[in-house]
């Protein structure tokens, strides 16, 4: 009995130690864009914002964390991405001037449990920027350079699995966020190339298809860890209600056509959280739409989005466009004029303004 006791005691102790154990990140920015950096971890959608040392520019700070996670530190526009692992001492330096002049090369990741951190900042210059240049390419030259960054990438992977033997779990999410990452260019070029390149009649290869087909869309644990597959996911949803709603012959910018979008949203078997980003889309074209389809937006909104923070912006949003539609009241204003007078639009009121 008492050999079982102490086998327990021993196990909750180890237990204890793996779940609860902080990671710990520092570092030093030079001539940083912001006086604080933030750490977002993209799995819980937990932000943390750590202030720099005014003195010599550093910072510090403790995450506690349940897993293994991607997540991006902040400075400013300049964003760097990290793996997070409990129990970790990730330390970063850098100078934003460095990252202008020198593409970031002097940046240095180091410490315990930072060699995935580090080796995804080392693919920084391997990534495949699809721009209106490589969309007009012929199929076959696009595909050479598509693939070719492709492999390039898996080829890095592959080395450094089995030089530094990171985490299985780790390997899995980055050769899975590559592979997703194919499908979206192939998909990006499948949509622009005929505007880009309207001479270009040649029939895309299967392969821009089939790749996105076998990427699965109900991973709901890498839906909210990484950004690359929330994308796909949300394009792959969002193309289908369209072919969906284009079948029924629905105009665009018509009622029914927007009803049928919110239809669709509802009917799908998918988590609240897909189905307020899809429904965040739709509304997100309130502001320049005509009024019989804002009043649509204004109705229906509700049966698809329950995330209060989109409903929030929408309220706002709606609420600002609508104050300006013409036959409303103008909203107050105040200014001072040429020789340094408070005018307010109370002042004016009934008096003939010349607008120079």
């Amino acid at each position: 009995m008492k050999q079982f006791l102490t086998l327990m005691a021993l196990l909750f102790i180890i237990i204890s130690c793996t779940e609860k154990q902080p990671l710990t990140i520092s570092g030093k920015i030079e001539n940083a864009l912001q006086d604080y950096v933030t750490i977002q971890v993209f799995y819980s959608g937990k932000t943390d914002t750590l202030t720099l040392n005014p003195e010599n520019n550093t910072f510090s700070g403790e995450i506690n964390l349940e897993g293994e996670y991607f997540a991006q530190l902040l400075n400013g526009n300049l964003g760097i991405p990290l793996y997070l692992q409990p129990g970790a001492n990730i330390h970063i330096e850098l100078d934003v001037e460095d990252f202008k002049n020198n593409k970031g090369l002097n940046t240095n990741i180091t410490g315990e449990g930072s060699e995935n951190s580090a080796f995804m900042f080392s693919l920084r210059d391997k990534s495949f920027y699809i721009d209106q240049t490589l969309i007009a390419l012929p199929v076959d030259s696009f595909m050479a350079k598509a693939e070719g960054f492709n492999n390039s990438i898996l080829e890095e992977i592959e080395k450094y699995e089995k030089g530094k033997s990171p985490s299985r779990q780790f390997i899995e999410k980055i050769k899975f966020e590559q592979k997703v990452k194919l499908a979206l260019t192939y998909n990006t070029y499948s949509r622009y190339h005929s505007h880009f390149a309207p001479q270009d009649t040649t029939p895309l290869p299967e392969i821009f298809n089939t790749l996105a087909e076998e990427i699965p869309l109900d991973n709901y644990e890498y839906y909210k860890e990484l950004r690359e597959y929330k994308h796909f996911v949300l394009t792959q949803f969002q193309d289908k209600i369209k072919e969906k709603v284009s079948e029924q012959g629905y105009k665009r910018q018509s009622v029914k056509r927007v009803n049928a979008n919110f239809d669709e949203i509802v009917a799908l078997d998918v988590s609240q959280e897909i189905k307020d980003e899809l429904g965040n889309r739709v509304i997100g074209s309130y502001t320049y739409s005509p009024d019989s389809i804002q009043k649509i937006m204004k109705e229906r909104y509700v049966d698809v989005i329950k995330n209060q923070d989109y409903i929030d912006a929408f309220k706002k949003v709606a609420a600002t466009v609508d104050a300006l539609k013409p036959g409303t009241i103008a909203p107050g204003f105040e200014y001072n004029d040429i020789d340094g007078n408070l005018v307010t639009s109370e002042s004016l009121k009934g008096k003939v303004i010349y607008i120079d």
